[in-house]
């Protein structure tokens, strides 16, 4: 067995053969990986605030020490106040420098930018120079809010015809779309809301070669074609996420080309069945069908 000496050398035995190593290589415990920059930006915790002031918040340690935290916007930078207690943080991270007082903070006056969303960065200079992005966040006056106040009035019918901002996602049962009911909430105004839009690939989410390929609405994202997922989402599964949340959904159909997913899986996707014979398909003018991969 290895064992460490209070010697100017180590001996390290393996099998058989005796290597002398150097003291300053010589360890009685594995090495702990390299301490690495960390932090949270945990205030505001919506991407938006609305407001006339707002306080941008939080922690983060370097192991070469913290030497600054700049708050970035409309092309100035900001100094945030660094060196506040988080005994948490000291107790979780000891091993940091100043770790007792790693929270930073910096009080926003939003009632003095004009009218409009103003895009903030927070950004963690250590002592060594190196940068590091905590976070961003939009900054809206409330005033920016009631710009086009006087044409609704004029025209309460708008109203009711909402126009509504849709994220393109999908994994909604991994969590492809958690919390986009509420994310953008501080947006929203009498005349728009947000939703999603999610692809439907009703041409592999069916119920199999055994069923000839028949649409499956209940399709279950458990299906494996190798080391990744058929498909991650089914039209009755976002349906319900939807109805759950009161969030309006867009469906893309995938057909064509663009229903060519990755991964061959021919008992599932009846246009891999058909790619098994390329006089089925003609996807480029020279009549030749792409590869999954």
């Amino acid at each position: 067995m290895p064992r460490c000496l209070a010697s100017l050398r180590a001996c390290v035995t393996i099998r058989a053969l005796v290597f002398i190593v150097p003291p300053f290589l010589a360890a009685c415990t594995p090495h702990s990986q390299p301490l690495q920059v960390m932090g949270v930006l945990e205030t505001p915790g919506e991407e938006a605030t609305i407001a006339t002031s707002a306080v941008i918040g939080g922690w983060v340690l370097d192991p070469s020490g913290v030497d600054r935290v700049e708050v970035r916007m409309d092309g100035a930078n900001h100094a945030a106040r660094y060196g506040i207690a988080r005994r948490d943080i000291a107790r979780t991270h000891p091993d940091y420098p100043d770790s007792a007082r790693a929270g930073f903070e910096f009080k926003a006056d939003i009632d003095a930018l004009s009218s409009g969303r103003h895009a903030v960065s927070v950004v963690a200079v250590g002592r060594d120079g190196h940068e590091t992005m905590l976070g961003r966040r939009s900054l809206i006056a409330p005033s920016a809010m009631r710009l086009w106040a006087d044409r609704l009035a004029a025209a309460p019918g708008f109203a009711d015809r909402r126009f509504f901002f849709l994220m393109a996602t999908s994994a909604i049962p991994q969590g492809g779309a958690k919390d986009a009911e509420k994310q953008y909430g501080a947006y929203y105004s009498a005349t728009m809301r947000t939703g999603i839009t999610v692809p439907i690939l009703y041409l592999r989410t069916t119920k199999g070669a055994a069923d000839d390929w028949v649409f499956d609405p209940d399709f279950q994202p458990i299906h494996r074609c190798k080391d990744r997922l058929v498909a991650e989402d089914s039209l009755n599964g976002v349906i319900g996420y939807a109805v759950q949340k009161k969030l309006p959904v867009q469906f893309s159909l995938n057909g064509g080309v663009w229903a060519d997913s990755s991964c061959d899986t021919p008992e599932w996707d009846v246009n891999d069945h058909l790619e098994q014979d390329v006089d089925n398909c003609q996807w480029t003018q020279d009549n030749i069908v792409y590869p999954d991969d």
